[in-house]
């Protein structure tokens, strides 16, 4: 017998929605997922390897199993290519069994400015002479990892969005240590977001009682989202998952007490005020 069930996609920040239905056999031994990433590439750093061990703290922190079963992570570089990423996400879904995916950090802006783009941008500026002392540098996107590569006498004074920083507080600072104890660096707005999205999927998998794709966003929808990474955050009507951002600033080398301490956390920004309002979007999965 065959079955059709809707295939959930979850991004880093644990953004969840229905994609197009396909065929799928009963039930599998195993609850499978799969983390699509970067493992060789521009974002190989921010997220790669790194997003696959926040999938696996999350699976061994929920307990490893869920309704019975063992829970798998299963991971595939994409390689920047939708033939790539095509083919594995059809292998996984129709041989593997998985029912959703997380992480896929190659979003069309980001594409246009990150990881490499983003450090030689910021290279660049510091050859032609923008400093701090001149002008402020506000790139459109960096993560920890960048302002690591390039180091606190390049990106000193850069100010920009971030939505997660490993000395934010206590719980960022514990669960920062395992990551950091397992993969020699600090964790990435991306690597903390994988492993919220999973544990919260997998919290809504034994809510629902199933691992149904439409019964499981209706639950990640209804839960908020409570951990390290996002307090009280709301998974949208569309998806999107609404939390507070950080507004950084990257220290100058002598204001930085020990490896790995970079921003300057200038204010948190409430999610209700991060985020494009449900109706900016038009996203088909918001009632008219």
């Amino acid at each position: 017998m065959i079955l059709r069930r809707e295939f959930i996609t979850l991004l880093g920040a644990a953004a969840a929605w229905p994609l197009e239905a396909r065929a799928q056999q009963l039930r599998q031994p195993a609850i499978n997922i799969g983390v699509l990433t970067d493992m060789s590439g521009l974002f190989a750093t921010l997220a790669g390897a790194g997003s696959v061990a926040a999938a696996e703290m999350a699976v061994r922190d929920f307990g490893g199993e869920v309704l019975g079963k063992k829970i798998r992570v299963l991971f595939g570089d994409h390689k920047h290519q939708v033939d790539v990423a095509s083919a594995v996400v059809a292998q996984w879904f129709n041989d593997e069994y998985v029912g959703a995916i997380f992480d896929m950090p190659n979003s069309s802006i980001a594409l246009a400015n990150a990881g490499g783009d983003t450090i030689n941008a910021v290279k660049q500026a510091a050859e032609i002479g923008i400093s701090p002392r001149s002008q402020t540098l506000v790139p459109l996107l960096v993560l920890l990892s960048d302002v690591h590569t390039l180091g606190l006498d390049v990106a000193k004074g850069m100010t920009f969005i971030d939505g997660f920083y490993w000395d934010a507080d206590d719980q960022t600072r514990a669960w920062s240590k395992q990551f950091f104890d397992r993969r020699k660096v600090m964790p990435t707005m991306n690597h903390a977001g994988v492993y919220s999205s999973v544990l919260h999927y997998l919290r809504a998998v034994r809510a629902a009682g199933t691992d149904e794709a439409k019964a499981v966003a209706s639950k990640m929808r209804e839960l908020r989202v409570n951990d390290f990474f996002a307090k009280g955050g709301e998974v949208r009507a569309d998806g999107r998952l609404i939390h507070d951002m950080y507004l950084v600033e990257v220290k100058a080398p002598e204001e930085s007490r020990r490896p790995w301490d970079y921003y300057k956390i200038l204010s948190i920004i409430p999610g209700d005020q991060a985020f494009r309002p449900l109706g900016g979007g038009k996203c088909h999965l918001v009632p008219a």
